[in-house]
C-alpha cells in the first residue's frame, strides 16, 4: 500500500542547520538505497524545512520502520495519509455505486 508522509519541524532551525555534511551525504545515500528498494517512489524536501514521501509498505510494522527511522523523525511532526491512483480509486467507488445505489435501474 501507498502512503503519503509529510514531515514538519518542530524545533528550531538551528538545531537542524547544524547537521554535520557528513551526516547529511548519510542521509542522501539512505533515501537512494530506499528509493532504489522501492520503498520510497518519491520524495520532496520543503525549501522551509520538512519534506513529503511517497512511500511503499505491506505492514504497519513496516511503514512504522520507514517513519520513525527517518532522521528527523524526533525533530519532526508527521503526517501519514494512505493513497491510491485515481484511476483506480474512481473504478472502485463507480462500482460501489453500481452495486449500492443503481441496482433498481
Amino acid at each position: 500500500m501507498k502512503f503519503l508522509i509529510i514531515s514538519k519541524p518542530i524545533t528550531d532551525k538551528s538545531e537542524v542547520a547544524s547537521r554535520h555534511p557528513k551526516n547529511l551525504r548519510a542521509i542522501k545515500e539512505k533515501l537512494e538505497r530506499a528509493k532504489s528498494a522501492g520503498k520510497i517512489e518519491h520524495s520532496w524536501s520543503f525549501i522551509g524545512g520538512g519534506h513529503a514521501m511517497i512511500v511503499n509498505a505491506d505492514s504497519a510494522e513496516s511503514l512504522n520502520k520507514i517513519v520513525r527511522y527517518t532522521p528527523s523523525f524526533d525533530l519532526s511532526s508527521v503526517e501519514i495519509t494512505p493513497v491510491v491512483e485515481s484511476a483506480d480509486w474512481l473504478e472502485a467507488f463507480a462500482d460501489h455505486i453500481d452495486e449500492h445505489y443503481m441496482a433498481d435501474e
